[in-house]
């Protein structure tokens, strides 16, 4: 899959999903002072905000390794995506939310993937 082809798949993911990670349940916003705008001395911290934005690709590592349409869960925010790949690997710590959100574009086995 091509850059631009996977920035097609993440923008009108990010439109299904109306703007919000389901990860997080939150848009783009700053994660010194959590706020949605954007600028110099935000609420709480000096300097400029440190924005997180919905564009990080997620995809089922289980079906291939630089993602495509099939195995696309989602929009998420760069620190969700980190934080979800440690859940990965940590189901005992997943909430329902999470499990069910990592079921999305899980494909039963890479050999399912290989035949269709």
């Amino acid at each position: 899959m091509t850059y631009k082809e996977s920035r097609k798949i993440l923008q009108a993911g990010i439109v299904e999903q109306g703007g919000i990670c389901p990860v997080c349940g939150h848009g783009d916003f700053c994660v010194q002072c959590e706020r949605p705008e954007y600028g110099y001395a935000g609420r709480g911290h000096e300097g400029p905000c440190k924005l997180q934005t919905l564009n990080t690709f997620d995809h089922n590592h289980k079906c291939c390794k630089k993602g495509c349409k099939r195995c696309f869960r989602g929009a998420l925010h760069n620190y969700c995506n980190r934080n979800l790949s440690f859940l990965e690997k940590h189901p005992h710590l997943q909430v329902p939310a999470i499990q069910e959100y990592l079921k999305r574009g899980a494909p039963e086995t890479k050999e399912t993937l290989d035949k269709s």
